[in-house]
């Protein structure tokens, strides 16, 4: 297994869920998400009891999901409430249910609860960050990458590749101090803070003198006061930008496990103020980007395919948020291993 199955993960934007089955193989399982009458959404696993046919092709009847092969209804907890070839008085086999997991939506992010329920963390990711009071505005991408969350979540918190691999090179610094990671109590999380006089030496992506006007669309010319980086074993790496004149901008990147072997990434931009000008820029930088992240990460990975190929990398002191991640993730994943 290369993913912690005891976590939140991000299993949809609440856009993506109407009234109507939704599925997406999420975990190495076929999920299907809809909203019943109330617009709550509920998730269960796709696979009917019955044939193993798709649940999410099927349609909902009232608050009921129906099986596209023989009509066999589901209701929101998986429990199967009427089989059409054996109607009353013939009753419904006490097994004919399918898995329901727990589903929390939360600043327009749909999270699914796949593991342990005795494990469950009661924080939600991000809860710190994804705040609907402060952000009114997100573009965002959804794609399904060759690779594994850790190593896509590692290729965020990478600050020295841009120059070398992404299209808008000004905006992240080349010369990189250790920075002073720190790891919540619990070992989920992590987060480092670059103060006002430390960021605007290093990040001079708002300074007039650069050649690439979308970076400064996109980042705004006024100068920053800080920049918060932060990790999250649910998959989750954020940068927050607060600027001097108190706007707060967002890049955000969620990893899910479709299976073994590939991953949902969902990214997503946000501010707490509206421009459409610059939106239509995001949406061009954020496709670009994760393009060329993609074809990186997709090399990467086919190289790294063990625990020994990775010890016999060489890493330098600007490697310490990408290293800290990694032990982070390990120990969660020995830890579910053990148990």
């Amino acid at each position: 297994m290369a993913y912690i199955k005891n976590s939140w993960y991000m299993a949809a934007w609440s856009s993506e869920i109407e009234d109507k089955p939704f599925g997406r193989n999420l975990l190495g399982e076929r999920v299907v998400m809809f909203r019943d009458g109330s617009g709550e959404i509920h998730a269960l696993n796709a696979m009917c009891r019955h044939r193993n046919a798709d649940l999410s092709a099927g349609k909902l009847v009232g608050d009921h999901i129906q099986c596209p092969f023989h009509g066999w209804q589901y209701d929101t907890k998986g429990i199967c409430r009427y089989i059409p070839s054996q109607p009353p008085p013939h009753p419904v086999y006490e097994t004919a249910r399918v898995p329901c997991y727990t589903v929390k939506e939360q600043h327009g992010i749909v999270w699914l609860w796949m593991g342990d329920e005795g494990a469950m963390d009661e924080r939600l990711p991000g809860a710190d960050i994804f705040r609907d009071e402060t952000v009114v505005n997100r573009i965002a991408d959804t794609r399904l990458q060759a690779a594994t969350p850790l190593t896509i979540l590692e290729n965020g918190l990478d600050d020295a590749h841009p120059p070398f691999v992404h299209t808008l090179d000004e905006v992240v610094p080349t010369q990189l101090p250790r920075r002073d990671v720190r790891i919540s109590e619990n070992r989920r999380r992590m987060q480092y803070h670059i103060d006002e006089t430390a960021v605007n030496a290093e990040y001079t992506h708002q300074t007039a003198d650069k050649p690439d006007w979308r970076a400064r669309v996109i980042y705004g010319t006024t100068p920053l006061k800080s920049v918060t980086v932060g990790f999250d074993v649910a998959g989750l790496v954020y940068f927050l930008y607060e600027h001097v004149n108190g706007e707060i901008l967002i890049f955000s990147g969620m990893a899910t496990p479709s299976d073994d072997e590939y991953t949902w990434f969902f990214t997503a931009f946000e501010s707490d103020r509206s421009n459409w000008f610059r939106n239509r820029v995001v949406r061009w930088y954020l496709r670009v980007q994760n393009d060329e992240d993609e074809t990186l990460i997709g090399c990467m990975q086919r190289q790294v395919q063990s625990d020994d190929n990775l010890n016999l990398q060489l890493s330098v002191p600007a490697d310490h948020p990408g290293l800290s991640l990694r032990r982070l993730y390990g120990d969660w994943l020995k830890v579910e291993i053990r148990t």
